[in-house]
């Protein structure tokens, strides 16, 4: 497999699994991958008018790359010792192993504490006391 394709179908396949994930998390009360996110140690968004925690999820997967001469497969993602996308006849097998390193950032739904908001008291201003 080439580079070019490699790179293309791997970010292809991280922007499906994305987008999949954000119709679900929908259901729950999360947001995978929030717009406008602020923050430096504390990183948050703004969600349906409410401030949100955002949480960055990474991911290491290790990648597979086998062909044979009877066979050939795509790349193939490692789970353990569990590969998926096919089987392989024991014939003159050529294997590459990588690894792809990326992280997605997620809102996860809050629980109302039932905090209320404090209000501040400012005085009253007069000439004389100025507070």
């Amino acid at each position: 497999m080439e580079l070019n394709e490699f790179v293309k179908g791997t970010l292809l396949q991280i922007i499906q699994g994305v987008h999949e994930a954000q119709g679900l998390a929908k259901e729950y009360g999360a947001t995978v991958n929030p717009g406008r996110i602020t923050g430096n140690n504390l990183l948050q968004s703004t969600i349906n008018n409410k401030s949100c925690t955002v949480q960055n999820v990474d991911f290491v997967v290790g990648l597979t790359s086998s062909t044979s001469e009877s066979t050939k497969l795509g790349i193939g993602v490692m789970l353990g010792s569990i590969g998926i996308g096919g089987k392989t006849d024991a014939n003159d097998n050529n294997t590459a192993a990588t690894s792809v390193k990326f992280s997605v950032p997620i809102a996860l739904p809050a629980e109302d504490n039932n905090n209320t908001p404090e209000t501040i008291s400012m005085g009253t201003y007069t000439p004389d006391n100025r507070y």
